[in-house]
């Protein structure tokens, strides 16, 4: 399922998609919008690429505490601009509460539009990932739109996308730029897809191999 990517760090992207293997207790009720925002605002970060002469952003993202308190999942586009220019371009973080930090690519897997980043930081608590739910559940998109702040978009699975792997899904809500590799939620507050802000609005889910 893996690109051949002949990255060090390769088997990381693996686990990625492999992640359904634990056996989750779940609460008998939903959650709202901003439950979920506000139990998982510390966990969900932007990613920012920044040029390395001019310290400005030239693009950002969004990312999620993963597996580990240091590492971080996004999209592969997301770090597409440093994976093609790492002499120009460098990655760095900004947390919800304004803590700041630089960034490395640990694995990339460009098929499935996914990728992991750490911090030399202590980031946070992981969050719980699952399978995703079932065709017209509700779900929550988290990131940081345009670079306004962090927020939470309410939506439905769509059903998965037509010529695609089946690892993609719809999204009936918005999702706008900056949003990318954000956490999507399902009512429960648990992480069951990777936001891809594109004019079709899809999510890029992480699914049991």
């Amino acid at each position: 399922m893996l690109p051949r990517v002949n990255h060090p760090n390769h088997a990381l992207l693996k686990s990625l998609l492999a992640l359904a293997s634990l056996i989750i207790t779940l609460p008998a009720y939903a959650l709202d919008s901003q439950l979920i925002f506000e139990r998982n605002e510390h966990a969900v970060y932007q990613i920012r690429v920044i040029n390395r002469e001019t310290g400005k952003k030239s693009s950002i993202g969004s990312g999620f505490l993963f597996d580990q308190a240091n590492r971080l999942a996004t999209n592969y586009h997301v770090v597409s601009g440093v994976i093609e220019k790492p002499e120009i371009y460098e990655l760095r973080y900004l947390a919800a509460d304004g803590r700041e930090g630089d960034l490395r690519l640990v694995a990339v897997d460009a098929v499935h539009d996914l990728a992991l980043v750490e911090a030399e930081d202590i980031l946070g608590t992981p969050l719980v990932v699952a399978e995703p739910p079932a065709k017209g559940a509700s779900l929550f998109a988290m990131g940081n739109p345009m670079d306004l702040g962090l927020t939470v978009a309410a939506g439905t699975n769509g059903g998965v996308l037509n010529q695609t792997d089946e690892s993609r899904i719809l999204f009936s809500g918005s999702l706008n730029p900056g949003m990318s590799g954000g956490p999507t939620f399902d009512d429960q507050g648990v992480v069951v897809g990777v936001n891809v802000s594109t004019a079709r609005n899809d999510i890029s889910f992480i699914v049991p191999t």
